[in-house]
């Protein structure tokens, strides 16, 4: 058993049995524990090889996991609280900018919706995935002037895409 004190404590108090990964993880994340420990076993693993500890790329990994979890079930607000924390360790990376604008567009806040769309697509301008969902913002926003522009750039990109064709 590779778990953090803490982690044994929580464990034992909730009637956890090591073999439980799954309960264990969603109780640490429940009283938030999950990245400290995560943040304490990276830096054990890099000091071992000698090297100083930088942000933990599992940190990341795991508020993506869960930002796509909620967004499967339709919990957009938690989905954004872990899509920020994402953007905290990695505000450069276009698919936390598309999945928060997405979530945004879901919850009907188009521009702020937009302003994250653009951002993506200012990283990464060849994501038909944002242009797409730009145009379906656009639309919902009644300016279809920019709706017909995202899906020009989608069909630009890839002139076979249905989805485009379809809401153009």
């Amino acid at each position: 058993n590779d778990l953090d004190a803490e982690a044994k404590k929580y464990a034992e108090a909730e009637g956890v049995s090591f073999a439980d990964r799954q309960k264990l993880l969603l109780l640490l994340r429940k009283y938030e524990l999950a990245d400290p420990i995560v943040e304490r076993l990276d830096q054990r693993i890099l000091e071992s090889q000698g090297s100083r500890s930088l942000p933990s790329a599992s940190r990341y990994d795991n508020h993506m996991a869960r930002a796509i979890e909620h967004m499967d079930m339709a919990r957009y607000e938690e989905a954004l609280y872990d899509l920020d924390r994402a953007l905290e360790i990695k505000p450069n990376h276009d698919e936390v900018w598309r999945l928060r604008a997405s979530a945004l567009y879901q919850l009907g806040r188009l521009e702020e919706a937009t302003e994250c769309c653009q951002r993506c697509i200012e990283l990464r301008p060849t994501d038909q995935n944002a242009w797409l969902l730009l145009g379906l913002i656009r639309g919902q926003a009644d300016d279809l002037e920019g709706e017909l522009r995202s899906y020009d750039n989608v069909l630009r990109l890839d002139p076979g895409n249905r989805s485009a064709l379809l809401n153009r």
